[in-house]
């Protein structure tokens, strides 16, 4: 994860010693340990930004993402209460990673329940700022993992306004925030989801899968040899 650097497609690399790296858990292929580098890390480092501790409650919208299965499985993890939003096709997966409670997004509105959440995490970008942060219990955060540009001054203005924490933008990995889903993950606390392989000459039709807004978990791409 090179983060606002880009570089991502490229078959090498170079990173400094004290960057995002690590070892892959030991009881995990390469395949499936790259799974936490994009999901683990960046649920890992907006989860650190907030308070959840045991009996919170977690609401993810988009729980059956690359994102929000890690995020799932970490709230979890940390003792929350987590409800997952997703289509009804997906609901047994993000059952299995520990949700408590699923709402079917397709016959559903979250933000109309009238249930109020400590923290929520958006992964879509389809709910309005301002109706999922009246979701909020008092000083509770809202998480935009998806968000535009006119969501970096909402945020800022929304936390000085009501003391509820908003986070959005970029969040870079860190190896502290790279080791912790490892540690699960070797503990047999983190599962890989991952959806379709590709090879990373195919790359133009992993976009193309993947904009389509239909898959489950990760889609990941091999080097060649690699």
């Amino acid at each position: 994860m090179l983060g606002s650097r880009f570089g991502g497609h490229a078959e090498y690399v170079c990173i400094p010693q004290d960057g995002a790296i690590t070892a892959k858990p030991r009881n995990m292929t390469f395949t499936d340990a790259v799974t936490l580098v994009f999901g683990g890390t960046t649920a890992h480092a907006f989860f650190s930004r907030t308070a959840i501790k045991l009996g919170s409650t977690v609401l993810v919208n988009g729980a059956s993402g690359a994102v929000c299965t890690a995020a799932v499985q970490l709230a979890k993890q940390m003792g929350a209460r987590v409800t997952g939003v997703c289509s009804g096709a997906n609901r047994e997966l993000v059952t299995a990673l520990g949700a408590d409670r699923v709402i079917d997004d397709t016959t559903e509105d979250f933000l109309l329940e009238g249930q109020t959440y400590d923290v929520i995490m958006d992964c879509v970008g389809n709910a309005s700022f301002e109706r999922a942060a009246a979701c909020l219990t008092p000083g509770g955060a809202l998480l935009l993992v998806v968000s535009d540009l006119r969501g970096l001054p909402l945020a800022a203005w929304h936390t000085r306004r009501s003391g509820s924490r908003v986070v959005a933008g970029n969040i870079d990995s860190t190896a502290d925030a790279l080791a912790h889903p490892v540690d699960l993950a070797e503990s047999g606390l983190f599962l890989a989801v991952i959806d379709w392989t590709y090879d990373l000459t195919d790359i133009a039709l992993a976009h193309r899968f993947v904009e389509a807004g239909h898959k489950k978990g990760n889609v990941i791409l091999c080097v060649a040899g690699g």
